[in-house]
């Protein structure tokens, strides 16, 4: 009971305090993981954790307008918001995936990457190229392939964007990768845009 008892005190800092060490475990994505969030968390776990008042429903519209998607989302508006989108068939029950895109968001992966974090970064981390797609449309910036490198493995989704202004280059539904050329040279202004976990 006193271990039931420290974890909602924990929970309880977390749901009021934005002033939180990086290393925090309630902000650590996994595969199986988006911060205290896990596969089998369902919408009433959500209250007990975050409180209702902190839950907003909505309904997205897929990419390339197909598709109407459910979700809730927690902490709207605030630096630690964070989209969970439920499978259609199992509504409030089953989670289909947790995203952020929040630039000041305290959510990190094992590898210490955030929304921000740049591609140099990113790349670093896998420890091998990767491939994205171009920006300015709806998979604009999703990585597709990193080429057996570390990040691989670890089942957590990265898109990218751009901050060029007034520049093409990179535009449309082409693929680039971070070793071309064009690439290399504008890496500084290209980051990680939203962090996403899939539980199917």
């Amino acid at each position: 009971m006193k271990k039931i008892a420290l974890f909602f005190i924990i929970i309880a800092s977390f749901t009021t305090s934005f002033a939180h060490p990086p290393t925090d475990w309630m902000y650590l994505v996994t595969k199986d993981q988006f911060g205290v969030i896990t596969k089998a968390t369902t919408y009433a776990d959500m209250i007990n954790l975050f409180g209702k008042d902190k839950l907003k429903g909505e309904t997205h519209t897929g990419p390339e307008g197909e598709g109407i998607l459910k979700c809730t989302v927690v902490y709207k508006g605030t630096e630690l918001e964070m989209t969970v989108y439920w499978d259609d068939k199992n509504w409030h029950k089953k989670i289909s995936s947790v995203e952020c895109t929040k630039r000041n968001s305290p959510y990190y992966t094992e590898e210490k990457l955030k929304v921000g974090s740049t591609l140099n970064t990113l790349v670093k981390v896998n420890k091998a190229f990767v491939t994205f797609y171009g920006f300015g449309w709806d998979y604009g910036g999703i990585i597709s392939d990193y080429h057996k490198g570390t990040l691989e493995k670890k089942k957590v989704n990265f898109t990218l964007d751009w901050n060029g202004k007034n520049d093409n280059t990179l535009l449309g539904d082409g693929e680039f990768n971070s070793q071309m050329p064009k690439v290399i040279k504008r890496a500084a202004e290209i980051y990680i845009a939203k962090i996403a976990v899939s539980f199917f």
